[in-house]
């Protein structure tokens, strides 16, 4: 799956302006769910609480139909290996998401982090990387860290 977000990343790279809305959020949305896996993936352990965890904000946020939901984390996890660069993902973000919609993006990394109450360091760096990489200060990197493990708690 993260071959195919790619692919469709590169091919909208140079039309994203001229799809319609509803296509430009459903390529952020499976951007930003890679983006999840690569936070499940981090630490080599995916497990339960994570994979409801996404199955829940695929659901409710990005109003992916539950019918998909199974096949498409299926082929994320098979393909995580395959992610070369954050930033083919953070540069589409950067373009395209404003101030709150990165941070409602961190918070959505922290709850899959948080999901098994294991905050794993390499989960944490991935995260780390994320803000980074879509200028989110490190002030909200951490704002948004503590309110979602005391959300979680």
């Amino acid at each position: 799956m993260i071959k195919l977000l790619k692919e469709l990343m590169y091919k909208n790279r140079t039309s994203i302006s001229d799809t319609n809305t509803n296509e430009m959020r459903k390529t952020m949305n499976l951007i930003s769910g890679a983006l999840m896996v690569e936070v499940m993936a981090a630490d080599h352990d995916f497990n339960s609480e994570e994979e409801l965890k996404l199955k829940e904000i695929l659901l409710n946020r990005f109003e992916i139909p539950e019918s998909e939901i199974k096949k498409i984390s299926e082929q994320m996890k098979k393909r995580a290996d395959d992610a070369t660069s954050l930033y083919e993902y953070t540069s589409l973000i950067n373009e395209n998401f404003n101030r709150e919609e990165k941070l409602d993006l961190i918070r959505n990394l922290w709850a899959i982090a948080f999901a098994d109450k294991i905050l794993d360091r390499y989960e944490d760096s991935v995260i780390r990387r994320v803000c980074e990489l879509t200028y989110v200060s490190h002030s909200d990197f951490i704002k948004t860290k503590l309110e979602m493990k005391n959300k979680k708690e």
